[in-house]
């Protein structure tokens, strides 16, 4: 990202992990970076699987599963590492399926950035 004076910019993630075609014993970390033109507040991660009619599996505190609606992401806060690295542990083992991850990353001015495909919006498939 390039450094602005004056500019206040939102900040920007990347999902870096898990992608693809995974087997289920091997997510057990949902990775990526976040940068910005000042010091960031955060990351916050929500991981989610269409169960049809609108309703979602969230993942929740604890490696919960929660259903709800597909329109009402729950978020958890990811761990920041050296500002730029972000980890969200997954304690248990997710059911089959393709799944959606959505991570937001806000700075310390409050501003958060948008969701975008292939950025901060990624799928992957558990078999």
């Amino acid at each position: 990202a390039e450094v602005t004076i004056g500019i206040d910019l939102r900040p920007d993630s990347l999902i870096g992990e898990p992608f693809g075609v995974n087997l289920r014993r091997r997510v057990h970390l949902i990775a990526g970076t976040a940068e910005d033109n000042g010091p960031l507040a955060g990351v916050r991660v929500a991981v989610s699987r269409s169960v049809g009619h609108g309703r979602c599996l969230w993942l929740a505190r604890g490696g919960h599963l929660i259903r709800r609606s597909c329109t009402r992401p729950f978020y958890l806060g990811a761990r920041l590492t050296d500002s730029l690295r972000w980890t969200l542990r997954v304690p248990h083992l997710l059911p089959r399926g393709t799944w959606t991850v959505r991570s937001l990353a806000t700075d310390t001015t409050g501003l958060t950035e948008r969701l975008r495909n292939g950025r901060n919006v990624n799928r992957f498939r558990l078999r």
